[in-house]
Parts: C-alpha cells; structure tokens; sequence
C-alpha cells in the first residue's frame, strides 16, 4: 500500500521532532516485563498500538516537507531524527514479516561495507 500526504505539511524540523515523539511514546507503552524480570520491548503491542499506527500514517507527512530552508544545526538535527524513524520503521517491517533484525540483515551489511571500502 502507498500512503500519501494530503495535507499541508508542518515545518520539516518539527515534523521530524513529533516523529521521534511518537516513537518514544510507542516504545514507552510496549515495554514490559519479562519473566527473568528484564524490560524488554513487545513488538507485536508496538505494532498494534496507536502510537505505531500514528507513527505509519505521519511519516507520509516527509513527503511534502521542504527542508532547503532549515538552518545548518537544525538540518542536521532533522536528518538525524529521520534516520532514527527510518531505522525504527525498517525494525518493525522486519520483525512483522518474520525475518531477523540483527548486524547481518541487508541495511548494516551494506554499511559496514561502505565503510570498510572507505578506509
């Protein structure tokens, strides 16, 4: 499915804030307990909960966001913020197709090649 935005889009810094504050409020409601007593995060109450859901839905809001006109240290903040709700949302797709999320999958792999060709 393809979700597009429909509406005027906020200014990119904030968008990018209220992106991470979804996904601090989905982690904080889907951390439970687990039965060594350790807090861990339940994906599937994560990708139920509202929050997720809130989080899918706004992330459409980058496609009309216009970031050009950001000062320098608040572009770098919105890029980092991206790229942290990109990982998190590449997490969760993984973890709902049944595939593993750990240092080999695809995205790291490639990574840790990049740089190794760089040095």
């Amino acid at each position: 499915m393809v979700r597009t935005w429909r509406e005027e889009p906020g200014e990119a810094y904030e968008v990018s804030v209220n992106l991470i504050t979804l996904v601090e409020e989905m982690y904080a409601n889907a951390i439970v307990t687990d039965e060594e007593g350790d807090q861990v995060l339940d994906v599937e109450v994560a990708i139920k909960s509202t929050q997720f859901q809130g989080f899918i839905k706004s992330i459409c809001e980058l496609q009309k966001v216009d970031f050009n006109s950001l000062i320098p240290p608040r572009r770098v903040a919105f890029f980092l913020n991206i790229y942290q709700c990109m990982y998190v949302h590449m997490f969760f797709k993984m973890i709902s197709e049944g595939r593993k999320a750990e240092a080999e999958c695809g995205m790291f792999t490639r990574l840790q090649n990049f740089v190794k060709n760089r040095n």
